[in-house]
C-alpha cells in the first residue's frame, strides 16, 4: 500500500489585531478546552487547526459558533452551552494562541 504524501506545513495567516484582557484570554482558554477540544486541537489533526483561521472566518466567528453558519459542513451549533461572552473569549483565546504561532 502506498504512503500518503507528507502532510505540508501551512503558513499561518496574520491574526487580527486583540485587545483582550489576560483574564479573558484565560476564561477562553477553558471554555475552549471543555467544548471544543474534544474535535480541535491546536496543531496537526483531521479538522481546522483553529489557529489558522482566515480574516473571513474572524469576521464569521459567533455566527460559526453560536448559530451553525458552518452546520452543513459539520461544525454544530454550541448556543446552548455558551453565551455570546463565552464566544468572545473562546476567540480571544485563539487570536492569542494564532500570534504566539505566527
Amino acid at each position: 500500500m502506498p504512503k500518503p504524501a507528507a502532510r505540508g506545513h501551512e503558513i499561518f495567516p496574520k491574526p487580527p489585531e486583540t485587545k483582550a484582557a489576560e483574564a479573558q484570554i484565560r476564561h477562553g482558554e477553558i471554555k475552549f478546552i471543555e467544548q471544543c477540544s474534544r474535535c480541535h486541537v491546536l496543531g496537526a489533526c483531521v479538522t481546522p487547526d483553529l489557529r489558522k483561521l482566515p480574516l473571513e472566518v474572524h469576521d464569521l466567528f459567533k455566527d460559526i459558533l453560536l448559530k451553525g453558519a458552518l452546520a452543513p459542513r459539520g461544525m454544530e451549533r454550541f448556543d446552548d452551552l455558551l453565551s455570546e461572552a463565552d464566544a468572545d473569549k473562546i476567540h480571544a483565546y485563539l487570536i492569542n494562541q494564532s500570534w504566539l504561532a505566527y
